[in-house]
């Protein structure tokens, strides 16, 4: 069984690469959505196949919804006590 290498990818710029994966987007190409429901990584691009499993995700997008979700809820619930003082 021959294995035959896979054929070379045009080189990439890192910086647009990290552009794109800080949009979300696929590094190879911008209209691929990386993470779809913020939660996890999808395994492969949709638009170009381009293997993205190797990707991890882990903990760090449920963090950081967590981070800013509760700084919004906790900042209203806040300005609303501090606003209208609601008995206890």
């Amino acid at each position: 069984m021959h294995t035959f290498p896979a054929p070379a990818l045009p080189p990439r710029s890192l910086a647009l690469a990290l552009r794109r994966g800080a949009l979300c987007r696929c590094p190879a190409c911008a209209p691929g959505r990386l993470v779809p429901h913020r939660l996890k990584v999808v395994p492969a691009c949709p638009r170009n196949g381009e293997d993205l499993s190797h990707h991890r995700a882990d903990d760090a997008p449920p963090y950081f919804t967590i981070l800013i979700v509760g700084h919004v809820i906790v900042s209203l619930l806040l300005g609303e006590e501090m606003e209208y003082r609601p008995p206890i």
